[in-house]
């Protein structure tokens, strides 16, 4: 590789930080690049997607350089699935889709002072926590709140880990709802099955996780409007 590719990636990460993509989204993309055993049709289509999602032509610049330069390594492949460009409004974005999410999941969860027996069939108190403070036999709110924030940044490095595709801010919170709900085991299905996110089909997102709306075999209508939520939450 170039000079001037080194350069570019450099300039890609800076754009997305300075547009305010994240660090993860940013971390996510120069690794990728910079990996010496990742499939260049997988740094070509991680790149693409990230310019279909964000409209910036110092951005759009700078990947345009790098793209030139790993298509000029790559073999032929298949049309990459992107999505349609959108504007970011990157300022605010994270921490509104954070607190959307938060609200929905205290929404669903709703708040219990003492320990109870969740659809699941687990002990549960709080906001829907099922572990060690259930011992307690009560909590107050602030401390479920609290125990609910940091339940939820856990899980939202869980989808990090398993989610191999660029997210933005909408579609991270909708996933971490999703999996402190359903779990991680749910989660790698939803995205990890041939054709699924995981491979570049968002959609597939859409179509599966509604699904996810059953409990003891039984459809449960509170299931229904949670899955509801979280796909609103993704589409917006």
């Amino acid at each position: 590789m170039t000079e001037q590719f080194d350069e570019g990636v450099k300039e890609v990460v800076l754009s997305l930080l300075a547009l305010g993509a994240g660090a993860y989204e940013a971390d996510y993309i120069k690794n990728l690049i910079d990996s010496k055993t990742e499939p260049i049709e997988q740094k070509i289509q991680a790149i693409k997607i990230a310019d279909s999602q964000i409209s910036d032509m110092k951005f759009d610049a700078a990947a345009e350089e790098v793209l030139k330069d790993l298509e000029q390594s790559a073999e032929p492949t298949e049309p990459v699935l992107v999505k349609p460009k959108i504007k970011y409004d990157l300022d605010t974005a994270e921490d509104d889709s954070w607190n959307e999410m938060l609200d929905g999941v205290k929404h669903f969860e709703s708040f219990r002072s003492k320990k109870y027996i969740c659809a699941g069939g687990k002990e549960t108190i709080g906001y829907g926590h099922t572990g060690s403070a259930v011992n307690k036999g009560d909590i107050t709110e602030e401390e479920a709140s609290s125990l609910l924030e940091r339940e939820l940044r856990e899980t939202e490095k869980v989808v990090q880990s398993i989610v191999k595709v660029p997210l933005n801010s909408n579609q991270l919170a909708a996933l971490t709802s999703f999996t402190y709900n359903c779990g991680r085991g749910a989660l790698s299905q939803l995205v990890g099955k041939p054709g699924r996110l995981n491979d570049g089909n968002y959609e597939s997102v859409e179509e599966v996780l509604p699904k996810y709306r059953m409990a003891d075999g039984k459809v449960l209508k509170g299931l229904v409007r949670r899955r509801a939520f979280e796909l609103d939450l993704w589409n917006s």
